[in-house]
């Protein structure tokens, strides 16, 4: 017979996930100015670029197709960021642990 998971363990596991997510994250803060149409096909998706430029991220990983359009991809680009789906980046990260 199986024992069902008790919920303190289970909130104290989300606590620690919690934990590890908060210690490499930051706050991004947005221009208060209107953002620039960079996704023109979902306008949407432009707080996702914004936040990346601002953030002077160097990867922004999605699955979303407007975030991978060639225009989308050449502004990210000039911005020192690129575009990448989640297995392209975590094969990426699996090649630099080895």
């Amino acid at each position: 017979m199986t024992k069902p998971c008790s919920t303190f363990a289970r909130a104290n596991a989300d606590a620690e996930y919690l934990a590890d997510l908060k210690s490499g994250c930051a706050t991004v803060h947005l221009p208060e100015e209107p953002l620039p149409a960079i996704v023109t096909t979902d306008p949407k998706d432009d707080p996702i670029v914004a936040t990346a430029i601002a953030s002077q991220a160097a990867v922004l990983c999605s699955l979303d197709g407007h975030l991978h359009q060639a225009e989308v991809v050449a502004y990210c680009r000039a911005h020192g960021i690129e575009v990448m789906p989640d297995v392209e980046l975590m094969r990426r990260l699996r090649e630099s642990d080895e």
